[in-house]
């Protein structure tokens, strides 16, 4: 089933916060990330690897994927890449601390390396979150 974009503050699944999927297999990323995002109002959920991450995408719609390169299970770039087959306007970020010049970057809106700061995370989310909003106002 395709997941919709919009639908999660369309239907106040998540009341009216923007929604993030996290998807690292880094337990303090999720701590801290997670942290910094709810902090500044955003509706978190995680998991822990590729397979769990599209399981969690299937289910509910999101604003934005953050997504780890390396994991096991399902890395990355192939989560990335079924995404897209699902939803692809949906804006994906990678985050990762193993940035390789083979990285398939035209799968992501945004890159962040680790390690990063709130300062770096706050306004790349914003961005993503807010230029996939203004495309659908405009359809």
């Amino acid at each position: 089933m395709p997941v919709s974009r919009g639908f999660a503050s369309q239907t106040g699944m998540f009341p009216e916060k923007p929604s993030v999927l996290l998807v690292d297999d880094e337990p303090t990323v999720h701590l801290a990330v997670g942290s910094i995002l709810r902090q500044a109002g955003y509706f978190v959920e995680g998991a822990n690897d590729g397979v769990a991450g599209l399981r969690m995408f299937k289910e509910r719609s999101w604003d934005l994927v953050m997504i780890d390169r390396a994991m096991p299970e399902m890395g990355g770039e192939e989560l990335a890449e079924e995404i897209r087959k699902i939803s692809p306007d949906v804006p994906l970020m990678l985050i990762t601390g193993f940035l390789k010049s083979n990285t398939r970057r035209h799968l992501f809106d945004g890159i962040l390396e680790k390690p990063f700061t709130k300062a770096d995370l706050l306004p790349i989310t914003r961005r993503l979150i807010d230029k996939v909003s203004r495309v659908e106002l405009q359809r």
